[in-house]
Parts: structure tokens; sequence; C-alpha cells
């Protein structure tokens, strides 16, 4: 039987828990050889993907992404940070900034769960679909 990625993950923590030091060393490296007997040890990057977003979601942390079109300076990452956590109510939000000139303007904050796509050429795109009928 193939066990799911998040089942994976679950597994790891679970190995983890409680454990101190070189232990927990021992138990993954232990977790990456049985991956490699089953010939599954090319998933090992996902795994510890969704473990880490276990982990936020236990906390209740999200990581949230927020694209500009244009390098943001401190004063508008400011901004943008208080408007994430306003958006992400009741989590403890991280934030990383990206540019991505084509969205031409406005931003865009996404989670793993949730995209907010306020674009300029989100909007665009939108209204040539309007007009064209």
């Amino acid at each position: 039987m193939r066990l799911s990625i998040r089942q994976y993950a679950q597994a790891l923590l679970d190995l983890e828990r409680e454990q101190e030091g070189m232990e927990v060393v021992r138990k993954g490296e232990r977790f990456v050889a049985w991956l490699s007997r089953r010939g599954e040890v090319r998933k090992l990057g996902k795994i510890v993907r969704e473990a880490e977003r276990l982990i936020r979601e236990q906390s209740g942390r999200a990581a949230v992404c927020i694209t500009t079109a244009y390098q943001a300076d401190s004063a508008l990452r400011a901004v943008l940070e208080k408007e994430a956590a306003r958006v992400f109510a009741g989590k403890k939000v991280e934030v990383s900034f990206a540019t991505d000139m084509r969205g031409i303007g406005g931003s865009k904050m996404q989670s793993e769960e949730v995209l907010y796509d306020a674009t300029l050429r989100t909007r665009f795109e939108r209204l040539g679909k309007s007009l064209r009928g």
C-alpha cells in the first residue's frame, strides 16, 4: 500500500515528536532509508514541504507570498503586511515578497490555500471578457 504525501509527512512528524538531539537525526535517517527501500525517496522533498505546512497549520501560522509588479519599498511592504494580517485574520502571517512585472500594478497575496489577486492585469482581463460578451 502506498501512502499519500500527507500521510508520510504526518508519520515523519510523529517520529520526531518527543525526541531529542541525535535520536531525531537517527529516526530521520531510518525514515529516509525506509523510503529508499520502498523506492519512494524521490518524494522526500514533497514530504518535508508537507510536514512544514502541517506544522504551520497546527501552530496557526500562514505563509503568504505577496507579489507586486515592481520592487516594494519598506513603506509599501509595511502596508501590505498589515493588509495580509487583516486578510488572514486569526493566523500569524509569515510574509515573503516577490515581483512579477506581468501584474502591471496592484498586488497578489497567495497562501497555500487562498489566492487574493488585486493586480491590474487580472482586472483588465476581466474587463476584456465582459466587453466580449
